[in-house]
C-alpha cells in the first residue's frame, strides 16, 4: 500500500455492521503513516460531513493549492438499488443545503457501472472524440498521486462490498456478450490501498475466471508487487500511463516516477499480465524530445508491451492549464504555449 498519511477515515453504517468490509478498512487503517479512528456515519451524515467537517474542501484542482496533503478515506458500499430510491436519497439530502454536484455517485452508493453512449445518437458530443460505447465499471473515487492538473485529490472513496459487486457485474457481462474489455475507474488509480483493502485482487481473480473476458487497469502506479500470486490467469490487462523524467517527478509527484512505472510493469509482465503503455497526458515540457526518448528506450530495455499509444494533454482550455501549472510553468516549452 502507498505511505498515507490520510487527514481522516470515515465507513458507512454499511461498512462497519459487515465484518468482512469492516476488516478490509481496518487493513487499511492500520497500514496508514499516522493511527486515526474509522468514523462511522450514516446517509443522513454527508450535509454535515460536507458543510462543517470538510469532506470536499480539497477536492479542488491539486496545482491551485498552496500545500497538498493525502486526501481523507471514506469507504462506501455500493447499494444496487432502483433509479427512483437514489433519486429519492439524494433529493433529500440536497434539500438540507447541499450545492449541486456535491453527492457524487460514490457518496451515494451508486454508480458502480456506467453506460458510456460515445458516439451513438445520444452522446451529445460525438463529434469530439473517437471513443467506442461500452460499460466501464468503478470501485473508486479519488487520487493518492497529486498531480497538479488534476482535481481528484482531497477525498478518496472506496467501495468494499466487492462480492456483491461482482455478482452484479456478472449479470452485466452477460447481457452484453458483445463488450470483452472493461475499463476500471477512470477517476481513481485503484491499486493505492491495495493489497490490504483487498478488493482490486478479488475482481482481477473473478475475472480469471472467465472466457474471453478482461479487465483493463489504467494506471501510475509502482505498487504490483502482490499482484505476483493473484489467479489472473491471462485476464487482466494493465495499461501504464507514462510521462518522462520532468513530468512524473515534479508535475505528479507522488505517483510512480519514469522508472518506477517501468519497473511495475516489467514485474506484473513477469508475473504474466499483459501489458500497454500510454504516454498521458503530453504536457509539453522543455525538455519533452529527450524525455521521450529516454522513456522509450527504458520500456523496450525492461519490457515488452503490445501497445504504446499517445494521449496529448486535453480537457481544457490553455488558459485553464495555465492555471492548473502556474507553479510549474517555467517546465513548459515557450515555443508551445506561445502556440497555444
Amino acid at each position: 500500500m502507498y505511505e498515507i498519511n490520510a487527514p481522516a477515515v470515515f465507513a458507512h453504517e454499511t461498512v462497519m455492521s459487515n465484518p468482512t468490509y469492516r476488516s478490509r478498512v481496518e487493513r487499511v487503517v492500520a497500514a496508514l503513516q499516522e493511527p486515526r479512528e474509522i468514523v462511522t456515519y450514516k446517509d443522513d451524515d454527508l450535509p454535515d460531513l460536507i458543510q462543517t467537517r470538510g469532506l470536499l474542501k480539497n477536492r479542488v484542482v491539486m496545482g491551485t493549492l498552496p500545500e497538498v496533503q493525502d486526501p481523507i478515506l471514506l469507504f462506501n458500499t455500493f447499494r444496487f438499488e432502483s433509479r427512483e430510491s437514489i433519486r429519492e436519497r439524494a433529493k433529500a439530502l440536497e434539500a438540507r443545503g447541499l450545492k449541486p454536484g456535491q453527492l457524487s455517485n460514490p457518496l451515494l452508493g451508486t454508480g458502480a457501472f456506467h453506460w458510456f453512449d460515445a458516439n451513438l445518437s445520444t452522446d451529445k458530443s460525438k463529434d469530439d472524440k473517437v471513443c467506442r460505447p461500452c460499460w466501464r465499471i468503478h470501485l473508486e473515487q479519488g487520487c493518492l498521486h497529486r498531480c497538479k492538473y488534476c482535481s481528484l485529490g482531497g477525498l478518496l472513496v472506496s467501495m468494499v462490498n466487492i462480492e456483491d459487486y461482482c455478482k452484479h457485474l456478472g449479470e452485466i457481462i452477460e447481457r452484453h456478450p458483445w463488450q470483452t474489455t472493461y475499463l476500471l475507474d477512470d477517476d481513481a488509480d485503484p491499486p493505492g490501498l491495495e493489497p490490504e483493502m483487498g478488493t482490486l485482487g478479488y475482481l482481477i481473480e473473478y475475472f480469471g475466471t472467465l472466457k474471453d473476458r478482461y479487465l483493463i487497469i489504467h494506471t501510475k502506479t509502482w505498487n504490483t508487487e502482490w499482484m505476483r500470486t493473484l489467479k489472473h490467469n491471462g485476464n487482466t490487462i494493465i495499461v501504464w500511463s507514462v510521462s518522462g523524467p520532468t513530468q512524473s517527478r515534479l508535475i505528479e509527484p507522488k505517483a510512480g516516477t519514469t522508472e518506477q512505472r517501468i519497473e511495475a510493469a516489467r514485474i506484473a509482465q513477469e508475473a504474466g499480465y499483459q501489458i500497454r503503455y500510454k504516454f498521458k497526458p503530453i504536457i509539453p515540457v522543455r525538455t519533452w524530445r529527450e524525455d521521450a526518448a529516454k522513456t522509450v528506450d527504458l520500456i523496450f530495455q525492461k519490457t515488452k508491451p503490445d501497445v504504446i499509444s499517445l494521449c496529448c494533454f486535453m480537457w481544457m482550455e490553455v488558459d485553464d492549464m495555465k492555471r492548473r501549472l502556474a507553479s510549474v510553468l517555467d517546465l513548459l516549452d515557450p515555443e508551445y504555449l506561445k502556440a497555444a
